[in-house]
Protein backbone atom coordinates (compact mmCIF):
# COMPACT_ATOMS: atom_id res chain seq x y z
CA UNK A 1 0.00 0.00 0.00
CA UNK A 2 2.67 2.45 1.19
CA UNK A 3 4.37 2.39 -2.58
CA UNK A 4 1.18 3.26 -3.93
CA UNK A 5 0.73 6.64 -2.10
CA UNK A 6 1.80 9.94 -4.00
CA UNK A 7 2.56 12.86 -2.19
CA UNK A 8 0.75 16.05 -3.63
CA UNK A 9 1.48 19.61 -2.83
CA UNK A 10 -1.22 21.35 -1.14
CA UNK A 11 -2.85 24.17 -2.56
CA UNK A 12 -3.42 26.12 0.60
CA UNK A 13 -5.06 29.93 1.65
CA UNK A 14 -2.96 32.04 3.44
CA UNK A 15 -5.53 31.61 6.25
CA UNK A 16 -4.79 27.85 5.92
CA UNK A 17 -0.99 28.00 6.06
CA UNK A 18 -1.13 30.45 9.27
CA UNK A 19 -3.22 27.52 10.92
CA UNK A 20 -0.93 25.15 9.84
CA UNK A 21 2.03 27.20 10.91
CA UNK A 22 0.78 28.49 14.59
CA UNK A 23 -0.85 23.91 14.81
CA UNK A 24 3.19 23.11 14.23
CA UNK A 25 4.31 25.88 16.75
CA UNK A 26 1.99 24.64 19.49
CA UNK A 27 2.94 20.89 19.21
CA UNK A 28 6.59 21.46 19.06
CA UNK A 29 6.09 23.76 22.31
CA UNK A 30 3.54 21.51 23.97
CA UNK A 31 5.63 18.07 23.41
CA UNK A 32 8.50 19.82 24.71
CA UNK A 33 10.51 19.13 21.30
CA UNK A 34 14.70 20.48 20.71
CA UNK A 35 15.92 21.71 17.79
CA UNK A 36 13.41 20.15 14.96
CA UNK A 37 11.08 17.74 14.49
CA UNK A 38 8.73 16.44 11.59
CA UNK A 39 4.49 17.76 11.95
CA UNK A 40 2.57 15.29 9.61
CA UNK A 41 -0.93 17.09 9.23
CA UNK A 42 -3.99 15.70 7.35
CA UNK A 43 -6.70 18.22 5.80
CA UNK A 44 -10.32 16.81 5.18
CA UNK A 45 -12.20 18.05 2.13
CA UNK A 46 -14.09 20.47 3.90
CA UNK A 47 -10.76 21.86 4.83
CA UNK A 48 -10.42 20.91 8.52
CA UNK A 49 -6.56 20.51 9.84
CA UNK A 50 -5.75 17.87 11.78
CA UNK A 51 -2.50 16.92 13.33
CA UNK A 52 -1.53 13.36 12.52
CA UNK A 53 1.96 12.71 14.48
CA UNK A 54 4.80 14.64 16.11
CA UNK A 55 7.97 13.07 15.28
CA UNK A 56 10.75 14.96 17.04
CA UNK A 57 12.91 11.67 15.80
CA UNK A 58 13.09 11.81 12.26
CA UNK A 59 15.42 10.97 9.29
CA UNK A 60 16.37 14.03 7.40
CA UNK A 61 16.47 12.22 4.29
CA UNK A 62 13.61 11.54 1.84
CA UNK A 63 10.56 12.81 1.52
CA UNK A 64 11.68 15.15 3.84
CA UNK A 65 13.82 16.99 1.33
CA UNK A 66 11.28 16.61 -1.25
CA UNK A 67 8.91 19.01 0.89
CA UNK A 68 11.94 21.10 2.10
CA UNK A 69 12.68 21.57 -1.80
CA UNK A 70 9.01 22.74 -2.32
CA UNK A 71 9.29 25.06 0.24
CA UNK A 72 12.38 26.66 -1.65
CA UNK A 73 15.80 24.82 0.04
CA UNK A 74 17.60 24.00 -2.66
CA UNK A 75 20.82 22.64 -1.50
CA UNK A 76 21.12 20.52 1.53
CA UNK A 77 24.69 19.69 1.02
CA UNK A 78 25.76 21.30 3.59
CA UNK A 79 23.33 20.94 6.62
CA UNK A 80 23.44 16.37 5.80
Amino acid sequence: FWQETKEVRAQLTPEQHAQLREYARRMFVRCGVADFARMDFRMDRHGHIKVMDVNPNCWVGGKYRMMAGWAGYEDWSDVL
